[in-house]
């Protein structure tokens, strides 16, 4: 609960930077630290922070949510502090400076009082980033990558993933494998996978629905991860979208 209230605290504090122009706030931000930019971003909603976000370039961006990941106690009180700092920074009249080069995120003592933000909002952010942030995402950490989804996206949720999404994540993927993930899925999300394999695969799957062997559920939970990372891959590459809603933004 308290957590809760102090991210409503911090985005109340960052509400004026709705009403400022983006290139300005990209600039204000090119002289920050990764980590600053990370809280202020991970408290000033989730819709302007992608937009911000996605003006950033890529190697910032997925520096940006590794930060996030690092969730840290922050009072209200500093992060009405930063969020004056950095509107009378927003305000003062300056040179036109570079953006900050990425730094390695380290865990240092300078770093025990900052909020970074949290798996969630990184996770949230992330899925309105770029292709290219979250193709870089996955080579360099694949596994923070594959967590981040999974926060927001599982395996029941393919449900609502167009039909076009749905022929791709399963093309490669071995008909036992398919079946053993629709062995405890629901009726709704079984039939949209059925419908959109080929007529061949469909069958075989169908097969060993019915089959009686004996199934243990982690064999249930493997097959449905090996699924999902391969979901997260095309995603990262760019070529589906899990969730239509983010083609919105």
């Amino acid at each position: 609960m308290t957590n809760h209230k102090r991210t409503l605290s911090g985005k109340k504090c960052l509400a004026y930077l709705k009403q400022v122009e983006r290139g300005k706030v990209i600039q204000a931000l090119g002289t920050e630290s990764i980590q600053t930019i990370a809280v202020i971003l991970a408290n000033c909603g989730h819709l302007l922070s992608t937009q911000i976000l996605a003006d950033l370039p890529t190697v910032i961006q997925q520096q940006v949510n590794s930060a996030m990941i690092s969730s840290k106690n922050i009072s209200d009180e500093i992060i009405s502090e930063m969020a004056e700092a950095f509107k009378q920074k927003l305000n003062t009249p300056s040179k036109s400076k570079p953006m900050v080069k990425a730094q390695p995120i380290k865990n240092n003592d300078s770093s025990k009082n900052i909020a970074y933000g949290s798996p969630e909002t990184a996770a949230a952010i992330l899925m309105y980033a770029s292709p290219e942030t979250k193709q870089l995402l996955s080579e360099e950490d694949n596994a923070l990558y594959t967590e981040l989804n999974n926060l927001l996206f599982r395996f029941e949720d393919l449900e609502d993933s167009l039909p076009d999404t749905i022929r791709k994540i399963f093309t490669t993927i071995e008909p036992e494998t398919i079946s053993l993930a629709l062995k405890i899925s629901s009726q709704n999300l079984r039939e949209k996978i059925l419908t959109n394999l080929s007529p061949r695969k469909a069958s075989i799957v169908n097969i060993e629905l019915m089959s009686k062997k004996k199934i243990i559920i982690k064999d249930i939970e493997d097959s449905q991860k090996k699924i999902m990372d391969n979901a997260f891959q095309l995603q990262s590459q760019g070529l589906i979208v899990l969730n239509p809603e983010s083609e919105t933004i």
